[in-house]
């Protein structure tokens, strides 16, 4: 293999020209082909009973969000009331709009209790709701916010706005491009490294967007694939550029010195490569079609940003030739690329004179830091966790203060009658004790459908959707409440929404983590065994994995804490 990647970085090396036209014609491609057949991200989840109450309840299955509108000085007065009702007959007229529910119905009003805060609710057709339709819900309720009350939009037509603050991929980037000009001292050096990794990151995430356009691709597929590429696709060509300039100073010619680091610090790109791609594949065993398709795009793109470090930047090092140190930063000091009275270099010796003592202590450090990790829960984020200048994180905190913070988390009890003669008199019990039980706000009638086998409970806790005691209050309801209250009657009930998804969803992943951890130690240590040809190695390296992310879920834990 050692032969291959060094005839691999000669060749790139001596015909730069032709390997970075080649890059170029693929990167355009993936680009184009994204662009004419790729699809939007797929985020959504198939909810328990989904079916059931989509085939009972249609009016159920529209693709709702929320418009808050909020006044401290009320929004009940002659002048809102009559702007919001002119708004909603503008919203009905919207693309993909199928009904909008009018705040101030006496049927079901949606005044908050102190009148300051109302919502209407809007019901599309379609989950895909983009910048237009945004626009023209934008353009319905602005003589309602010319009038001084605050308007705000969740859900999908909040997201559709395009507010949210930049990722950090910017601030990786940034915070890479100083760390590079501080270690080399050149802007030449410090520029190929992030030009690899940013080309990596065009052709893997075209590629993900191409690949949408076919099957459910998740949002966060992209998000997770785009911060891996860009730190895998900068180390690794750190690897190589590192190794690149020592044998530069040490008197190759250009094309040895790139073949011979394209030999030894490229093959331990190509393994560590390997061994990342086969070990986030491992996802598959999650069980969670969202986060194994999220584990085999990051995988595409760890395998694109390899393949870059291995061919790409090898045709960039031949193209700079020797100039690779050039465009000197000022009041940097040159440093060699091998420098024994480093300080890495100084406290690599101590720790390898002296490994039991350091092993020991590093053993210690790394055990009492994953100590939090036992009281970790896992969960998904939702608008509550949105930056707090977004106009979904904006209607989420005005939905809590003005209804309570259950009402961003409601509960869905479905019951199925199954033509039972007692189900009404099972309903009414149902009823009775879901409002009697603890924590939860309110309870609304049922509402059954044409048919009348099935009703539909919304129950609103008096906690937030990630507060772990609207769990405990799920939990509850499905062990014990429920079954108490149907007793001996055919009626089937059955705890669904979002908030029941989430914790499902959370419940199933930490159930095959154990499974999970397996599949990813045991696939990289076949991985490192081949490698090395040891078991020794893989071992350390197996160890040494579950210790340090042990470490870092609990220090994640520790700084912040679960409710």
């Amino acid at each position: 293999m050692s032969r291959t990647l060094y005839r691999i970085g000669h060749f790139a090396s001596r015909h730069p020209w032709r390997v970075l036209t080649a890059w170029l014609l693929v990167a355009a491609a993936a680009f184009l082909l994204n662009m004419s057949y790729g699809g939007a991200a797929d985020n959504s989840f198939r909810l328990p009973g989904a079916d059931a109450i989509s085939h009972r309840f249609p009016a159920a299955t529209l693709y709702t969000s929320n418009i808050v509108f909020h006044s401290e000085a009320g929004v009940s007065t002659p002048a809102v009331k009559t702007a919001v009702a002119r708004a909603v007959v503008v919203l009905a007229r919207g693309a993909h709009v199928i009904a909008v529910s009018d705040p101030y119905d006496p049927r079901g009003p949606t005044v908050s209790a102190d009148g300051r805060t109302a919502f209407t609710t809007v019901g599309y057709d379609t989950d895909k709701i983009r910048s237009p339709e945004f626009a023209a819900a934008d353009q319905a309720v602005a003589p309602v916010r010319a009038l001084g009350v605050k308007v705000e939009f969740d859900g999908n037509l909040g997201y559709a706005k395009g507010d949210a603050e930049p990722g950090g991929e910017m601030i990786g980037i940034a915070v890479a491009v100083v760390v590079l000009l501080l270690a080399f001292g050149s802007l030449v050096a410090m520029s190929l490294p992030i030009v690899v990794a940013l080309t990596a990151i065009l052709i893997g995430s075209s590629t993900i967007g191409l690949i949408s356009g076919f099957v459910a691709v998740p949002n966060i597929a992209s998000t997770v694939g785009l911060m891996l590429g860009l730190g895998v696709g900068i180390d690794y060509a750190l690897f190589v550029l590192a190794r690149h300039r020592r044998n530069l100073e040490s008197g190759l010619s250009v094309p040895d010195a790139v073949g011979r680091a394209n030999a030894t610090s490229g093959l331990s790109v190509l393994f560590a490569g390997v061994t990342v791609v086969v070990a986030i594949a491992g996802l598959q065993v999650s069980g969670i079609p969202m986060l194994a398709t999220m584990g085999w795009g990051s995988a595409l793109m760890v395998a694109v940003t390899m393949m870059a470090a291995l061919s790409l930047l090898p045709a960039m090092l031949g193209l700079v030739g020797r100039r690779v140190n050039s465009l000197r930063v000022p009041f940097i000091k040159p440093k060699p690329a091998d420098n024994p009275s480093s300080i890495s270099r100084r406290w690599a010796t101590r720790v390898v004179t002296n490994p039991i003592r350091y092993g020991a202590v590093a053993a210690l450090l790394l055990g009492v830091l994953a100590i939090p990790v036992f009281s970790m829960r896992l969960g998904f984020a939702d608008a509550g966790n949105d930056a707090p200048s977004t106009t979904t994180r904006k209607a989420y905190d005005l939905l809590a203060q003005g209804y309570g913070a259950g009402v961003n988390g409601t509960l869905q009890v479905a019951v199925e009658t199954h033509g039972a003669k007692d189900a009404d008199v099972t309903l009414a019990a149902i009823g009775r004790a879901l409002q009697a039980e603890p924590g939860v706000a309110s309870v609304s009638p049922p509402a059954l459908n044409g048919g009348k086998d099935m009703a539909l409970f919304n129950v609103t806790p008096t906690t937030g959707p990630q507060d772990q005691k609207t769990t405990r209050l799920l939990h509850r309801l499905r062990d014990d409440v429920l079954p108490r209250a149907v007793g001996d009657s055919k009626v089937q009930p059955l705890v669904t929404g979002g908030t029941a998804l989430m914790e499902d969803t959370s419940a199933r992943l930490q159930q095959r983590m154990l499974w999970f951890l397996a599949a990813v130690i045991g696939l990289s240590f076949l991985v490192l065994t081949v490698v090395f040809r040891s078991v020794l190695v893989p071992l350390k390296a197996a160890a040494l994995n579950l210790v340090s992310i042990g470490a870092a879920y609990g220090v994640l834990t520790a700084v912040f804490p679960t409710a």
